[in-house]
């Protein structure tokens, strides 16, 4: 990769008691249009804090010397844990299986141009991470509430500290670390890109 001029390559790496630090005259800049099929823009601003604060590029919202494009091509939901149903009433087992565990598989093709050259610095490459997660059956009374012991039932959902929630939800707070993940990924390949 070219964004960075071998004249002051070697004053990249400031080895303090502390630990590497970036020390540059330049601060090539970086933007990152929105990645088509990121819907809530949950992905873009993730790879947008993670390249700033994982490379020498700065972000800039637009007009920026390199871009990065990207496309999410595939979401994948994949069902990994079950439980038996139970009798709402007696509570006792029935032959059937309730999902409540579910892996959410993404895969993202990215690219980085030089946008003075047009050159295309890495890509396209197609990156995928997963994120487990569990949640409970908002139709069953018996996994959204608890006995006290006065016999009163309680909500289990004012205990489980945001771990347990309802499946929707799940599903949208699975996405902050998956797209952290992919995001991590495309820092770590500009970087390694970069050492060439």
């Amino acid at each position: 990769m070219r964004f960075l001029s071998r004249a002051w390559l070697p004053l990249l790496l400031n080895c303090t008691s502390c630990g590497y630090h970036l020390v540059t005259t330049e601060n090539p800049t970086i933007t990152i249009p929105y990645i088509k099929g990121d819907i809530d823009g949950k992905l873009t601003s993730a790879l947008a804090y993670s390249i700033s604060a994982e490379t020498p590029l700065r972000y800039q919202v637009k007009n920026g010397r390199y871009q990065l494009q990207g496309e999410i091509i595939s979401t994948q939901y994949e069902k990994i844990g079950f439980q038996y149903d139970r009798d709402e009433t007696t509570g006792k087992r029935e032959d059937r299986l309730n999902q409540i565990e579910e892996r959410r598989v993404v895969s993202l093709q990215v690219e980085l141009i030089d946008t003075l050259t047009g050159e295309n610095l890495l890509g396209p490459e197609t990156l995928s991470v997963y994120s487990d997660y569990d949640y409970v059956d908002s139709d069953s009374i018996r996994d959204l509430s608890l006995t006290s012991s006065t016999g009163r039932p309680m909500s289990v959902l004012q205990f489980s500290m945001g771990q347990l929630g309802a499946f929707e939800d799940a599903r949208n707070e699975a996405a902050i670390p998956l797209y952290r993940k992919l995001a991590k990924q495309i820092s770590n390949a500009i970087l390694n890109q970069n050492s060439k």
